[in-house]
């Protein structure tokens, strides 16, 4: 199960595709992996109550599924005055349902792949990681992601035709 519930500052949506393709060059494309998808609000500060807009959740949660991942939904507390996120999920779990044959069950062919070492984060990168070695990974993967190649951290067209 994943617990992957948020953009950063420096990553979007893409993100969420990438953590699921990396996850299952690991554990294999046999494997389900469902992601706790957030549906409150997750902007600086957290506002834990409210309600996360439907198209952010639905953006978020479709670029998981390109990546293989399956929905998974909590909320945190047991009640809400703002009681708009208990609609959210079931129109994208009902999407995910009807189109299963396409999300689940696949392996992704890559026309060139995106290689990133943590040994090479750690020595080279050292006290200026962030920009020696996340920086040019994160740029390559969104120009790859943009241009519409095919890598480990891009979908297939079939994945593509799916989700538009």
């Amino acid at each position: 199960m994943l617990d992957h519930q948020r953009r950063n500052a420096y990553d979007g949506f893409e993100q969420n595709m990438e953590a699921g393709k990396r996850l299952h060059e690991i554990a294999g494309w046999d494997k389900l992996i469902p992601e706790s998808t957030p549906q409150y609000q997750l902007g600086s500060p957290v506002f834990r109550l409210s309600s996360m807009p439907v198209p952010e959740v639905r953006v978020w949660a479709t670029a998981g599924f390109a990546g293989g991942i399956q929905p998974w939904w909590h909320h945190i507390g047991s009640s809400h005055e703002d009681r708009r996120q208990y609609r959210t999920a079931e129109p994208i779990f009902r999407w995910h349902d009807a189109n299963q044959d396409v999300l689940v069950n696949r392996e992704i062919r890559a026309d060139v792949g995106v290689v990133w070492s943590q040994q090479n984060h750690d020595f080279f990168g050292r006290a200026d990681a962030a920009e020696k070695t996340m920086a040019p990974y994160r740029c390559v993967i969104k120009a790859l992601d943009r241009h519409a190649i095919t890598s480990p951290c891009t979908p297939t067209a079939s994945a593509r035709h799916a989700i538009a």
